[in-house]
């Protein structure tokens, strides 16, 4: 029952993940003082270390949204695409095709998806 009220009262948040890490930070800064006597350098390197994965995952993104607007895509698209078969096996074989084309897993299903719906 608590579990559905959580999910009731938090389904309106927005911005939910954001306020989860803080808070989870925050918390665990505070249970793990007497452990963890330097905490800045801890959360110094956590903070440089997310800042690659960010940029990687964000290049990655803008390139496959780059690369989806040009013309030559949309011919390779509908190439794929088209591919004869299945219903099931057409649009999985499309969507690993388009994944390595585009170099994002995320834009290849959005364009399957686009493409079948």
């Amino acid at each position: 029952m608590t579990l559905i009220i959580i999910i009731i009262l938090f389904s309106k948040v927005d911005h939910l993940i954001l306020i989860a890490l803080t808070v989870a930070i925050v918390m665990l800064s505070i249970i793990f003082r007497p452990y963890i006597k330097e905490q800045m350098p801890l959360l110094n390197a956590g903070a440089n270390g997310s800042i690659g994965s960010a940029f990687a995952t964000s290049s990655s993104v803008a390139f496959g949204s780059v690369l989806t607007a040009s013309l030559a895509f949309m011919i390779i698209q509908h190439a794929i695409t088209s591919i004869p078969g299945s219903p099931l096996i057409g649009p999985s074989v499309a969507a690993a095709l388009l994944s390595a084309v585009t170099d994002s897993a995320s834009d290849s299903l959005g364009i399957v998806m686009n493409s079948i719906a």
